[in-house]
């Protein structure tokens, strides 16, 4: 913990070097659960603005969380820093016990926990701002119990899917487990509270006229928008997701040297090692299939902390009984190397992260805020902008705009589609990404561009360069004019470009 510490203190300090002193978090998606927790805590509203519902939060545990610590204290930007920091002295503190359950000599729990610290990686996934810390805590408490089958698995499989929807990997698996040693009754009522929360929100959400499933989840989902053909034996567990696992080489190593050690005739599956080890690999299976790996090392945290203490616990005391000797030997040494890129590259990437939303995300707020406040705009990233602007968002992207989801889902995004409704929400000025609209045909040709800003280098923006469009051509002097009030301001990095320029 204290290496942690020290480790994410030097992060920290680090990424306010690349922020002008201002804490800011390594991604725009921290600031849509900031928006609804707000929302909800001074205004009673489950939505990323004041104005209404939006289903746009794919952890409910960590924006309710939010919520309550914004209702208690106000909100405070400091505060996901703080619970994530938290998190992960409980995720490590439940390494270290599960380590220590297993018999895990000192020296090798020591080196095991650091990896999970930095392979996983925690110092960046703390100032990513969301709930992959807890969710991997939630993960590695729950696999430790279920050998035993504790009766505790009935409060933390619900967690766990409030946590992430990725949760219901984990209790499936958990589920086949426990139906394989004939505990039928206890992996049913486990796999029933664990679908309390999806359940729950589906029904709050369609009685909200929204889908039943959140809308990052219909759209981020690695099935796609479109599934056909043959492509639907996807659909059958296990069957799909190889090409994705084969793309992620960090999790195919501990897929791989988890399943040496599951074939080698030194443990039973059925031992508490090979459980552990039968969780990872299926859950694992299961993500690759269903959900996405990478976006700044989050998605998967979960299962490389999971995988690395059921390894740790594995290979403990194998000696040379696997042959040929050499390939645990060989399997752990990808493994390491493969996480081991990944977590320096983390360490390296975040200050740089910080710095593009401070440059991109945080100014557009400001500019919002000062100048468009009570008004509808279209954006395609509107965390930082409605966490910091009251604004009326239309969401091109569809995370917080039902009618946009709907149109993506059914194939209807398209240009003169995003102009039309633009227009009858009264939308004045769009902030937007312009290479993401190509695929729907481009920007409408009546919107005027005012302005765009360009940051140096970009690690994690949808890109370098954001543009300032008057929806209506009467707003273009208007919006020109409040960028070039507000340029005087922008960080020094920005480069500014277009009419108001000039």
């Amino acid at each position: 913990m204290a290496v942690f510490a020290l480790a994410a203190a030097v992060l920290v300090a680090w990424s306010l070097r690349h922020s002008g002193g201002h804490l800011v978090y390594a991604l725009d998606d921290a600031y849509i659960h900031m928006a609804m927790a707000r929302n909800l805590a001074e205004h009673g509203v489950f939505g990323v603005t004041r104005y209404g519902f939006t289903s746009s939060s794919s952890s409910p545990l960590w924006t309710l969380a939010l919520a309550g610590l914004f209702a208690l204290v106000g909100a405070r930007d400091w505060l996901p820093l703080v619970l994530n920091l938290v998190f992960a002295a409980s995720l490590l503190l439940v390494a270290g016990r599960l380590l220590s359950a297993h018999g895990v000599a000192s020296r090798p729990r020591f080196l095991a926990l650091l990896a999970v610290a930095f392979l996983t990686p925690l110092p960046a996934l703390t100032l990513v701002g969301q709930e992959h810390i807890l969710h991997a805590a939630l993960t590695l408490a729950f696999a430790g119990l279920l050998p035993s089958a504790a009766p505790a698995l009935l409060l933390l499989a619900p967690l766990l899917t409030a946590a992430r929807y990725e949760g219901l990997f984990l209790v499936l698996i958990a589920c086949l487990v426990l139906a394989a040693r004939r505990r039928l009754r206890f992996a049913a009522a486990l796999g029933a509270v664990s679908l309390l929360p999806p359940v729950v929100y589906g029904l709050v959400s369609v009685a909200h006229g929204w889908y039943p499933l959140p809308n990052p989840v219909l759209l981020k989902g690695a099935l796609g928008e479109h599934l056909t053909g043959w492509h639907r034996l996807g659909l059958v567990p296990f069957l799909g997701g190889w090409s994705e696992l084969v793309r992620t080489p960090h999790l195919l190593a501990l897929v791989a040297l988890a399943a040496i050690a599951l074939l080698a005739r030194w443990r039973s599956p059925s031992s508490r090692e090979g459980t552990l080890l039968l969780l990872f690999v299926g859950t694992t299976l299961l993500h690759v299939q269903y959900a996405k790996t990478g976006w700044f090392y989050r998605y998967e945290a979960y299962l490389v902390a999971l995988g690395i203490v059921a390894l740790a616990v594995a290979l403990h005391g194998l000696g040379g009984v696997v042959r040929p000797a050499w390939l645990p030997a060989l399997l752990a040494s990808a493994a390491l190397l493969s996480c081991g890129v990944r977590g320096v590259r983390s360490y390296l990437e975040t200050p740089g992260a910080v710095g593009n939303i401070y440059e991109q995300q945080i100014q557009m707020g400001r500019f919002l805020a000062r100048f468009y406040a009570g008004q509808a705009v279209a954006a395609n990233d509107i965390g930082a902008i409605c966490y910091l602007a009251d604004v009326r968002a239309f969401d091109l992207w569809g995370l917080a705009s039902r009618e946009v989801a709907e149109a993506k889902l059914t194939g209807r995004y398209a240009t003169p589609w995003i102009a039309e409704r633009a227009r009858a929400q009264g939308v004045r000025v769009a902030v937007l990404y312009e290479r993401w609209l190509e695929a729907a045909g481009g920007i409408p040709p009546e919107w005027v561009r005012a302005g765009r800003w360009r940051v140096a280098r970009n690690v994690v923006l949808g890109d370098r360069t954001v543009a300032f469009y008057a929806v209506d051509p009467a707003e273009a002097g208007p919006l020109a004019d409040n960028l070039r009030a507000f340029a005087p301001e922008l960080p020094p990095r920005v480069d500014q470009l277009g009419p108001y320029t000039r």
